[in-house]
């Protein structure tokens, strides 16, 4: 925790953060949920950013 404290990512807990090869954030977000209509939309782009990174890296 108190690494994200340094990071100042004040989205809450659980926090969801996905972070490139070079070591840079890419997103983050908290409470990621496919199911629950309230945080899917963000899930989805988790999700997107996710995908990109991966195939970005093939």
């Amino acid at each position: 925790m108190d690494e994200i404290r340094k990071l100042n990512i004040n989205h809450g807990f659980p926090s969801n953060i996905l972070v490139g090869k070079d070591g840079k954030i890419i997103y983050a977000t908290a409470n990621i949920s496919f199911i629950d209509p309230n945080f899917k939309a963000k899930s989805e782009i988790f999700l997107e950013k996710l995908k990109l990174e991966i195939n970005k890296n093939k």
